[in-house]
């Protein structure tokens, strides 16, 4: 299980580059990150059920990088 990611952590789980992490946050579609001490992380449990949550967005189970991140 994964906790706390980094921007770059997180664009490899999405498969996406760490500009369109950004992007993605800035229009909702992913959680805002936390800051603390000089790091800024997303927490992967909220970004996952944010992903979960969305219309028409795959369940867990057929999700390969959400499975992935799981180690299933």
């Amino acid at each position: 299980m994964l906790g706390y990611v980094s921007v770059s952590t997180l664009a490899q789980l999405l498969d996406v580059s760490e500009t369109t992490v950004w992007d993605l946050t800035r229009k909702g579609h992913i959680p805002k990150p936390v800051r603390y001490g000089g790091s800024t992380r997303w927490r992967w449990s909220d970004v996952e059920a944010h992903i979960e949550g969305r219309q028409g967005a795959p369940a867990v189970d057929d999700d390969p990088i959400l499975r992935a991140s799981r180690g299933s």
